[in-house]
């Protein structure tokens, strides 16, 4: 995704660049999305972070961490809508975010699944035509159909499992535009001038490719009977706890639905009993307090959308989150910085504990 710019577009005159902002201000996702001019508007102001123009306005987006801010008169963007489609891709957009911009502004938000090795697009999530209601969201928030010229499956601990929604396991691709191996320059063995890359020897990766000549894509997810992807987790980012899955996505995703949470990201926390716990490393809005309460009330709001096994009982408090350079949140980082001990960690009573 593009940041730090303002262009036209067909469709609409204006394209506002947003990210983890609250639920009050439109959502809390990284996602580039195109608003129409609202009429007798005669000034846009782009603001890059970390400039003079950032710094001086920053307190008017009451402490939220933006990747633009758009000098809009106030209510002005629910003047119209703009029956304009939105594509995404990157990381999945919260379903809240997809359903705030169709009710408020007519925009559809069009999730788009692929990667370079794939040329890159995969999947787009266009509902089949004639659904409506609940179906037609599900199709809307699952990452999209694949072509039919591009096979798919599902494995789970080597095992091929059957397109259902209930089936998860890795995502394998394979295709006349899908990559079947990495090029293997002389100039990255040993001694040559590109062996390493970011202090780490470059192999040829062998390991993301299968026997039987399937690219391991390192998502997580299901496809449906009528091949329409659902991405749950990135496979690294997967907690393991007791033997069950957690994806850090979806915990991440409801525990940002709440007005006191500015962003959260949520990384793996060794645990003797478990193995693995979830972690919630989570900045907050300015007038909420970092504490133990606070960390009560967050998990006791995901209650009715999760199991207990679910809820985090690890929770961190930080004032920013590290970024990758898409803007994506850096669990790598994140791990490092745990290890490291700089986080101060709140533990509250864990599955079984009372």
């Amino acid at each position: 995704m593009h940041h730090g710019f303002i262009r036209s577009h067909p469709r609409c005159a204006v394209p506002l660049l947003c990210s983890h902002l609250s639920r009050a201000q439109l959502g809390y996702s990284h996602c580039r999305v195109y608003v129409r001019r609202p009429a007798g508007l005669s000034r846009i102001r782009c603001i890059r972070p970390g400039t003079r123009s950032h710094h001086r306005h920053h307190t008017s987006a009451r402490g939220h961490r933006c990747s633009h801010l758009v000098d809009f008169p106030h209510g002005a963007l629910h003047q119209q809508s703009t029956g304009a489609h939105e594509p995404h891709g990157g990381s999945p957009v919260p379903p809240i975010l997809i359903k705030l911009w169709e009710e408020r502004y007519g925009v559809d938000v069009i999730h788009i699944w692929g990667m370079t090795e794939t040329s890159p697009i995969g999947t787009v999530a266009r509902p089949p035509s004639g659904v409506s209601g609940e179906a037609r969201w599900n199709y809307r928030i699952s990452q999209g159909r694949f072509p039919a010229s591009m096979e798919y499956r599902v494995v789970n601990d080597g095992e091929v499992v059957a397109s259902t929604d209930r089936n998860q396991g890795e995502i394998q691709v394979r295709g006349n535009w899908v990559t079947a191996s990495y090029y293997h320059s002389p100039a990255d063995v040993e001694g040559g001038l590109a062996h390493t890359f970011r202090g780490d020897n470059i192999d040829d990766a062998l390991e993301k490719f299968t026997p039987d000549g399937w690219l391991r894509t390192g998502d997580v997810g299901s496809v449906t009977k009528d091949g329409f992807l659902t991405i749950e987790d990135r496979a690294r980012d997967v907690i393991r706890s007791g033997g069950e899955w957690i994806y850090s996505v979806q915990l991440e995703n409801l525990i940002m639905e709440s007005s006191r949470v500015v962003e959260a990201a949520v990384i793996g926390y060794s645990d003797e009993k478990w193995g693995e716990r979830p972690l919630a490393v989570t900045v907050l809005h300015a007038h909420v307090e970092p504490n133990r309460d606070t960390a009560e009330i967050l998990r006791d709001g995901l209650r009715e959308k999760l199991p207990s096994w679910m809820l985090p009982e690890y929770w961190t408090f930080v004032d920013s989150i590290d970024k990758t350079s898409v803007d994506k949140f850096d669990k790598k980082d994140l791990r490092k910085h745990l290890a490291d001990g700089d986080f101060e960690v709140i533990k509250l009573r864990g599955p079984g504990e009372k």
